[in-house]
């Protein structure tokens, strides 16, 4: 997932009806990073957690989270 992506997901998962921007002019480091897991899934590992149920808990633990500083 790119960063754009990711922050499209939060802004939908959030409600946010802001405008995000980007600016493509600064570098971000690696271009491109990728993660293989196909040696972790032949020992028998496999994920439980989807990427989008992941932002859910992240986000439901941030909220959580901040509500105690509220």
């Amino acid at each position: 997932h790119s960063i754009k992506n990711v922050a499209l997901i939060i802004k939908h998962k959030m409600v946010y009806k802001g405008e995000l921007t980007f600016n493509s002019s600064y570098p971000n480091g690696t271009p491109r990073k990728l993660m293989d897991v196909s040696k972790l899934n032949d020992l028998g590992w496999k994920h439980d957690i989807s990427f989008e149920d992941g932002i859910d808990m992240v986000l439901e633990n941030l909220s959580e989270e901040l509500e105690k500083y509220i």
